[in-house]
């Protein structure tokens, strides 16, 4: 089951995220403007930038094999250090990732056993277990609000009976259940906007994005009628990103039977319809997403796991123009963009490995392909990488 068609006959493909905000204006060439960070793939979870060279790590769950890898990051030059793995409940099993915004702990989503395993993270970025805690049915994807008091995550459910698990995050890191939303058929991705306000569900059985309002005690009400994901049809909605300017908010949803990117505009919660936006193919079936400021430049990227390639998008507001396609990445599935806004990151399903690649580059390219980092020693093909997530 290396690969993303073996693993999707038993689950649903994988699901991951990607949240920043950013200021017009600003001369600041990362996306880590006014605090809210450029997040990775499935972690809503705003830090300062560490010092280049130092202190940054990346993370990857290897679905097959149960395991996380633990890779160092270099912030000079984007490359990763393999340090090791850890066991992360069954195999066959571990998702969605997200980081608290202390960089002190690591959540990770088992689809498999129906648990949320809590990870500390040493100042070496050594991952040690301090717990787990019961989640739905096929946990899949992690959201954390930027206060750091609340942890979002969807279960599947068998594609009937979907929920989203509440809980608060304790001193010590671990979790406790504050409650469980029902009446989704089969969500997968979350995000959460940069105030903590709202937070977005997709629904890839439905086909439509749920909106809840996060309340003062992390309880969430839903917010209007779900929306659909291709704006005036349902669609297969995979992964979200939301961006935030001080015009507005924006939210972006890849969908993975039209191989295209939905663009919303946000208002005091309500989506509104901008547009889809091809990723080069029908058949790319994209999946993760992320989002970048380079240069004063605004970007999006995907990951596309049929195409094996990531698509890079200059971004205006909620509209999209592609740029270039990188291809190399085997069945990429999961996608991080660094803090420094310099790097994307790929978990590939197809090779068990992390792809790296740079934005505006050596190859005179909006996005250039650098090379691949394998997730485990001796490298396994058949790791089932997945979700990506970083320190910031």
């Amino acid at each position: 089951m290396g690969n993303l068609k073996a693993m999707a006959r038993v689950a649903p493909t994988l699901v991951a995220l990607a949240l920043v905000a950013m200021a017009l204006g600003t001369t600041a060439g990362c996306g880590n403007t006014f605090g809210f960070g450029n997040y990775s793939s499935a972690s809503a979870t705003p830090t300062s930038s560490p010092s280049p060279g130092t202190g940054a790590f990346l993370y990857a769950s290897n679905y097959n094999d149960g395991r996380i890898a633990e890779f160092a990051r270099n912030t000079s030059t984007g490359a990763l250090t393999l340090k090791g793995t850890v066991t992360a409940g069954a195999s066959q099993g571990p998702r969605g990732l997200a980081i608290d915004p202390s960089n002190s702990y690591l959540y990770a989503a088992n689809y498999a056993d129906g648990y949320v395993r809590e990870f500390s993270i040493s100042g070496n970025g050594t991952l040690s277990s301090i717990g787990k805690v019961a989640s739905g049915t096929n946990p899949e994807a992690i959201a954390i609000t930027p206060s750091g008091q609340y942890v979002y995550v969807t279960n599947f459910g068998g594609g009937t009976n979907g929920t989203v698990s509440e809980y608060s995050i304790g001193s010590s890191g671990t979790l406790s259940s504050i409650g469980t939303v029902t009446g989704l058929a089969g969500p997968l991705g979350i995000t959460i906007t940069p105030d903590g306000s709202y937070l977005y569900v997709s629904d890839n059985t439905a086909g439509v994005i749920w909106s809840y309002i996060i309340n003062s005690n992390g309880t969430l009400t839903l917010n209007g009628a779900a929306t659909p994901s291709l704006g005036t049809t349902t669609g297969t909605p995979e992964f979200e990103a939301a961006a935030s300017d001080s015009s507005g908010e924006y939210l972006f949803v890849t969908d993975l039977s039209t191989g295209a990117v939905s663009g919303f505009m946000v208002s005091s919660g309500t989506l509104i319809f901008a547009g889809t936006f091809t990723t080069g193919s029908v058949t790319s079936q994209p999946l993760g997403i992320g989002l970048a400021l380079n240069g004063g430049n605004y970007y999006l990227f995907t990951a596309n796991s049929a195409g094996n390639s990531v698509s890079a998008f200059s971004r205006l507001a909620a509209n999209l123009t592609l740029l270039n396609a990188v291809s190399g990445p085997n069945a990429p599935t999961g996608l991080a963009v660094d803090p420094q806004g310099a790097n994307v990151y790929t978990g590939d399903n197809g090779d068990g490995t992390v792809a790296q690649m740079q934005i505006n580059g050596s190859c005179g390219q909006a996005l250039c392909a650098v090379g691949t980092f394998n997730t485990e020693s001796p490298a396994n093909l058949n790791a089932g990488t997945g979700f990506v997530v970083m320190t910031n």
